[in-house]
C-alpha cells in the first residue's frame, strides 16, 4: 500500500479533531461527503479545463472517469487509514465496503474544505485523484 505523503499527513493532522471525528463517524457524515464530492467535482473540472484542449463534450467522460472511480477513492481512503477509523464490512470485495471508503474520502475532503478552505481542499483532491 502506498504511503501517505508527508504533505497530506500534516494536512490531515492539522484539522480540528471534532471535524475529523464528524467526517469519520459511520455511517459516514453524508453532509460532509456531499460537500467533499462538490469540491472534488469542481477541482477536477478546473484541472481538465486548464490542462486539456478537448472540447467541452469530451471533457465530461474524462471528468466522470476521475470522479466516479470508487476503487481509486477506496485506495486513497485506505492510505489514510480510514478503514481503521470507521466500521466497514471486512471483505475487500464487498461493494458496500468500497462505497463506504469512497464516501469517507469525500467526507475527508469536505472536512479539509471547512477547515482549510477551497484552495487547500482542491489541491488535496487533485493530488490524490488525478494520475500524472
Amino acid at each position: 500500500m502506498e504511503e501517505l505523503s508527508p504533505q497530506d499527513e500534516e494536512l490531515v493532522l492539522s484539522l480540528d479533531k471534532e471535524l475529523l471525528q464528524r467526517a469519520f463517524t459511520h455511517p459516514i457524515n453524508k453532509r460532509l461527503a456531499w460537500l467533499g464530492d462538490s469540491v472534488i467535482y469542481l477541482a477536477v473540472t478546473e484541472h481538465l479545463y486548464r490542462t486539456s484542449n478537448n472540447k467541452a463534450g469530451s471533457l465530461d467522460p474524462e471528468r466522470q472517469k476521475i470522479i466516479g472511480n470508487d476503487n481509486l477513492k477506496q485506495s486513497i481512503a485506505q492510505r489514510f487509514y480510514l478503514r481503521s477509523r470507521i466500521n466497514v464490512p471486512t471483505s475487500e470485495r464487498d461493494p458496500n465496503a468500497r462505497r463506504i471508503l469512497a464516501s469517507a474520502f469525500e467526507a475527508l475532503t469536505g472536512a479539509i474544505y471547512l477547515g482549510k478552505g477551497y484552495d487547500v481542499a482542491a489541491a488535496f483532491a487533485r493530488r490524490n485523484l488525478i494520475q500524472s
